[in-house]
């Protein structure tokens, strides 16, 4: 049976009694659930950040399944969630949806996977914020300039620009995604740098392993970091997603 589009307008998603309830939901998250939550979060934002690996993806066509219903319609620029005052559109978020599906996430198979896949890429995009706040609130900024640098790094992976167009068109994205992608990647690597502990002692223990040899002390360092990311990132942002100035909307109210 197909369902009929609804429209979800700005006005209907921005109420207060929504964002009331979105806050209440927010504090009653478990646990278990936040740990999961962000350690897939952190686990996505990282494989998306290690573009300069692109060429090792293997791209899924986007052709869309046959399906026996009708996404809800919902406007850009309506507010999903917001951080501290900072508003989250569904524009942002319908996008990040889209290139997982590019990438070869299956597409939602009926309203409630849509739900659920919503949700959790809205909680992506305010672990992106949640990130950038923590790292700008220590004095840390990502220019224009550190970004541009990332993209010459692969230009110069890729053979030119040239190369480096064609494998953004064979991965359907565009260059301003790609600068926003490599600017939340070094967010995410300044917080590792700043929260995951890589004293002298984890860095001589690693530099002592088999196949280390050749590294220097700087280059073990953020690898000891990079392996116990996985495990503190989500634990830190889980306990910064419980703070009442973080509302998200309720997804029950697309259909």
């Amino acid at each position: 049976m197909t369902r009929s589009r609804r429209r979800v307008g700005a006005r209907q998603a921005s109420r207060p009694a929504a964002e009331g309830a979105g806050r209440g939901r927010a504090r009653a998250t478990t646990g278990r659930t936040a740990r999961t939550t962000w350690r897939r979060w952190a686990v996505g934002a990282g494989l998306i950040a290690m573009l300069a690996g692109l060429g090792a993806f293997v791209w899924a066509g986007a052709a869309a399944a046959q399906r026996d219903w009708i996404e809800p319609e919902v406007a850009g620029d309506v507010v999903v969630a917001r951080v501290h005052g900072e508003p989250v559109s569904w524009g942002e978020v319908a996008q990040r949806m889209k290139a997982a599906v590019v990438m070869g996430r299956p597409a939602p198979g009926d309203l409630q996977e849509w739900r659920e896949e919503a949700r959790q890429t809205i909680e992506s995009v305010v672990g992106d914020v949640l990130t950038r706040h923590t790292v700008e609130a220590r004095g840390f900024v990502v220019t224009d300039a550190m970004v541009e640098a990332e993209i010459h790094q692969l230009e110069d992976q890729f053979g030119g620009v040239a190369g480096l167009d064609r494998a953004m068109s064979e991965m359907q994205v565009t260059m301003a995604e790609l600068r926003e992608t490599k600017r939340r990647g070094l967010y995410l690597q300044a917080l590792i740098d700043l929260i995951v502990p890589a004293n002298d002692a984890d860095v001589d223990a690693y530099l002592a392993q088999d196949g280390a040899a050749g590294l220097s002390r700087s280059e073990a360092a953020a690898r000891v970091r990079a392996e116990r990311a996985a495990d503190v990132v989500p634990l830190f942002l889980a306990d910064l997603r419980n703070d009442p100035g973080i509302w998200v909307i309720d997804m029950e109210a697309f259909e």
